[in-house]
């Protein structure tokens, strides 16, 4: 969900400085969570995403058993 305001930072700062602690801490998980998404749909790399989940086998390179006839 995507909500559009027409807002100053420093009405947003007022807002936010009325909150109580558990709702700031709130507001600021929804706002790294945002943002975060924001980066990636913009076509940014996001570093180590796939770490420990692609092998390549010491073998890679190796002729295929199924092509030794062509060979």
């Amino acid at each position: 969900m995507e909500i559009k305001l027409n807002i100053r930072f420093e009405e947003l700062a007022k807002l936010a400085n009325q909150l109580s602690l558990p709702e700031k801490q709130h507001l600021i998980a929804i706002l790294q969570k945002t943002t975060q998404k924001s980066k990636t749909q913009k076509g940014e790399r996001e570093l180590g995403k796939y770490k420990g989940k692609i092998k390549m086998e010491d073998d890679f390179n190796a002729p295929l058993d199924e092509f030794k006839d062509y060979m």
